[in-house]
């Protein structure tokens, strides 16, 4: 189970649009393959 805390101000969306992609365009899966699931999901979440 993975569990994170944000603060109150925190904000949450696909990072795919920030970087010119489609989301859900695989950019998820791509991004686990480059840099390794637990820092895929630190970036993530």
């Amino acid at each position: 189970c993975d569990i994170r805390i944000a603060a109150e101000h925190a904000t949450f969306g696909h990072q795919e649009i920030k970087w010119g992609l489609m989301p859900g365009d695989g950019g998820c899966s791509r991004l686990q393959r480059i840099v390794g699931l637990g820092r895929a999901m630190e970036i993530i979440l």
